[in-house]
């Protein structure tokens, strides 16, 4: 019923920072006027409970009906509210205190989010309102709820009976079900058990990835290595390993790198096979055939780990030439760097020869800046969807760190959609890279008014300009922000982002394929250029059209490599999980057919770093899918014009209100017709051609 909490460390304890937020006429961090000060963290979560406790006593002393289902809503609002921001702040507080009180307060509220997954009144009061639900639903019909809502004349009953309700019903009743309510009580122990030990496991992965004691040391003896790293000792942390990977000339050096990175934490490797083998456990204990089949079921768009097979060798195979072909013009660069015909690409070269590829080519440079690019975004945002960011100044003990910025969506009426917290910059001991956090929910109320929605950005950017990869990561993690604020659902349960993940990431790369059109990267260049107090002049669109180009160079071979992660994470959630000392040859049997880097056959433990294998949980395959029904939306909607306000009223009336409210299936034949889907194994899933198309353009 209650989503878990995502991984990271199981304390937050740490050097102090001299930011802090102590002011008694502090609003409260997030606007939360009970979270002043640290210890609030623990008050908070009490209240939390107190209130769920008071809601469920009122909901199984009351008779059942159609508002059963929206007070277990409540309750799941109620908590979510809280665990949801402090798990935000313990991963982005630059105050120790504040973010060791806040993973205290994840702690001490799982155990109580256990309590409600396994409440049998709970659940039987949803069984029994689900049937008097549908009994009014029946009796609903033909009645004009809708239009009353989009008038204002709100009227909760008739809200309530609604697809919605149903959709949101039959959720909390698989979530209730997939936590082992029904199990007889030695196994149900035996669930909680699990459940508590994968969790654990979650948490200890995420810390230990992130734990500077735990990464490798890389000593650079002299400037001339990836300047401006520098000489000396480095920490190998995601940062700092990528940009050696990626501009460190000196190929010995690039593999030690690699080497390093990926074969720490070395504790990683263990606990990555010992979450599998729990995960394998639990689904079994179930009765499923895998964890795979456990998390991809009839309620998301792939319906099956069989139809995500056949979907991913059908993409592969189409891939396949491409990828192969720009696997030989980066062997054919490295020959010449190195004056050997005879060298072979090896793991570490990757992101070196592609970035040399990529500088090799002619063109000028878009001076970028995340100032302009905000307000580029904005006026993009108006013109698609006649709405605008507008910023507002943080009240004092709002924020959490040095340059936050607050937005306010705001549509062409002058409705407030929601709010928006942008956290774009590095800086010590936060854990978060790049990421979207919701705080707070839309939904509608009993009383009928509006609850909007609250989110945060986090980002990981560095001084100076703004590159590409800078861009496309603030578009991409904006996508999750349009869906969360753009989302009018009735219930929490199913708000924005909260659906099937096969659908969550649509909307974030559609909001990529803007920046492949020059006509937005002139836009986004002149915004820049203003920022900066010069003349806002247009970029040549020729101009703006080669640097887009050059960006996508080696698209095809980078897709390759996500089809070989999305196979991994579903060798590893399958039926049979290899024993730990053979993981890696398995997944280096994924690779050898494949036209990729060769990175499993190098020997080091690459699963240890894919932490998406931790979050995602056999789901990783969502990227493809959204990158293929993303490039079909936009052939249909966006190609011809980027600017398209009918094109994107209706994008957002179809995909970005509905949020997780509607079966995937139903969303997208709304979106883009039947064309864009077909069917597989026990499921759907997209087909290639818009993709293909697009590729073929980009060559």
């Amino acid at each position: 019923m209650i989503r878990a909490l995502s991984g990271g460390p199981p304390s937050a304890a740490g050097l102090q920072v001299a930011f802090q937020i102590r002011s008694l006429q502090s609003c409260g961090l997030f606007g939360n006027r009970d979270l002043r000060a640290p210890e609030d963290w623990s008050q908070a979560a009490d209240e939390a409970v107190g209130r769920c406790k008071q809601t469920i006593q009122e909901l199984l002393a009351s008779p059942v009906s159609p508002q059963t289902i929206r007070l277990v809503d409540d309750v799941s609002d109620t908590v979510c509210q809280i665990t949801d921001s402090a798990e935000f702040c313990r991963l982005a507080h630059s105050d120790a205190a504040w973010r060791s009180a806040a993973t205290d307060a994840c702690i001490n509220l799982s155990g109580f989010i256990q309590e409600l997954n396994t409440s049998k009144p709970l659940y039987e009061a949803l069984i029994q309102a689900v049937d008097c639900f549908e009994e009014s639903h029946v009796h609903s019909q033909g009645s004009s709820a809708d239009d009353e809502i989009g008038a204002g004349r709100v009227d909760v009953a008739a809200t309530e009976h609604s697809a919605e309700g149903l959709w949101v019903a039959a959720g909390l009743r698989r979530d209730f079900e997939a936590a082992g309510i029904n199990l007889p009580a030695d196994r149900r122990d035996a669930a909680d058990k699990l459940t508590a030990g994968i969790e654990r496991l979650r948490m200890l992965i995420g810390w230990n990835a992130t734990d500077p004691a735990q990464m490798a040391a890389l000593d650079l003896d002299h400037a001339g290595h990836a300047a401006p790293l520098g000489t000396g000792q480095i920490r190998l942390d995601q940062a700092s390993a990528g940009y050696l990977l990626t501009h460190e000339p000196d190929a010995g050096v690039r593999k030690q790198a690699f080497d390093a990175y990926y074969r720490t934490p070395a504790a990683n490797d263990g606990l990555m096979h010992e979450l599998m083998s729990e995960r394998q456990s639990l689904a079994q204990l179930m009765g499923q055939r895998s964890f795979a089949h456990h998390m991809i079921g009839s309620h998301t768009l792939a319906g099956s780990p069989e139809a995500v097979h056949a979907f991913l060798d059908d993409l592969s195979e189409m891939l396949r030439p491409q990828a192969s072909q720009e696997l030989n013009v980066l062997l054919r660069l490295k020959q010449s760097v190195m004056s050997d015909s005879t060298c072979q690409l090896e793991p570490e070269d990757q992101l070196y020869l592609m970035s040399r590829a990529k500088a090799a080519d002619s063109g000028g440079q878009l001076k970028l800046t995340l100032k302009g690019s905000l307000l580029g975004l904005s006026e993009l945002l108006q013109r698609l969807f006649g709405v605008t960011l507008r910023h507002e100044d943080l009240a004092p003990g709002e924020g959490w760190g040095p340059d936050i910025f607050k937005y306010a969506l705001i549509h062409r009426k002058d409705e407030l959609l929601g709010h928006v917290y942008v956290d774009a910059f590095a800086r010590p001991d936060k854990q978060t890279q790049a990421g979207h956090y919701t705080l707070r929910c839309g939904r509608r109320r009993l009383d009928g008014t509006y609850q909007l929605p609250l989110v945060a950005l986090s980002l990981s950017f560095g001084p100076g300009p703004l590159s590409m990869r800078g861009l496309r990561t603030l578009f991409h993690e904006f996508g999750h922000v349009l869906n969360s604020l753009l989302s009018r659902t009735d219930f929490q349960h199913y708000s924005g982002t909260r659906g099937p993940l096969d659908m969550v990431e649509v909307p974030s790369h559609v909001m990529e394929l803007f920046l492949e059109d020059p006509r937005v990267l002139q836009l986004m260049s002149r915004y820049s250029q203003h920022a900066q107090g010069g003349s806002a002049s247009t970029v040549p669109l020729e101009e703006a059209a080669s640097w887009q180009r050059r960006e996508r160079k080696f698209e095809a071979l980078s897709l390759q490599h996500q089809i070989f992660l999305s196979r991994v994470d579903q060798r590893l959630h399958g039926k049979d999980l290899p024993e730990a000392a053979s993981t890696a040859a398995a997944i280096a049997d994924i690779e050898k057919p494949m036209a990729v880097f060769p990175f499993a056959a190098s020997g080091a433990p690459v699963h240890t770093r894919f932490t998406h294998l931790v979050s995602y949980s056999s789901r990783y395959y969502s990227y493809l899918y959204a990158e293929c029904l993303a490039a079909t939306i936009w052939q249909q909607l966006f190609q011809a014009d980027p600017f398209d306000q009918d094109a994107g009223d209706h994008l957002r009336h179809t995909l970005l209100e509905s949020g997780g409210a509607k079966h995937p299936l139903q969303i997208m034949l709304s979106v883009l017709g039947s064309e864009g889907l077909s069917p597989f194994s026990n499921g759907w899933g997209p087909t290639a051609n818009a993709l293909q198309a697009r590729l073929n353009q980009t060559e």
